[in-house]
């Protein structure tokens, strides 16, 4: 509890395989996500064909506005031949409106490379 006001995160199932965290700032959803991410990757990190990525709205930004960035990572996620993609996203509301059509384009594409 922080000034007499109580902290909490809320997460919204999406499908079987998706989730999203919400709650005020400061409730610890960044350290919720860091944790799940360590524990898949402790779990799944030497099975092949599956791939455990974390990313920062920063490195998501620059993915999303910067084609050749995303170019070239959208390829080593397709020459990999992935049957299971972990994609962590941290800071997704950090975006701005302005990229949200790209972003999901970005990850509407990177679903249909790990179903292929």
């Amino acid at each position: 509890m922080v000034n007499n006001k109580e902290k909490r995160i809320f997460i919204h199932r999406l499908k079987n395989t998706s989730y999203i965290l919400t709650g005020d700032a400061g409730c610890g959803k960044s350290a919720l996500l860091k944790y799940d991410f360590l524990t898949t990757f402790s779990k799944h990190h030497r099975k092949n064909n599956s791939a455990i990525i974390f990313l920062y709205s920063y490195d998501l930004i620059k993915i999303v506005e910067d084609k050749p960035t995303q170019k070239e990572f959208l390829k080593k996620i397709q020459n990999a031949k992935l049957k299971t993609i972990f994609l962590y996203l941290d800071g997704v509301d950090e975006i701005g409106d302005v990229r949200c059509a790209a972003f999901y384009d970005f990850i509407n594409y990177i679903s249909k490379l790990a179903s292929n």
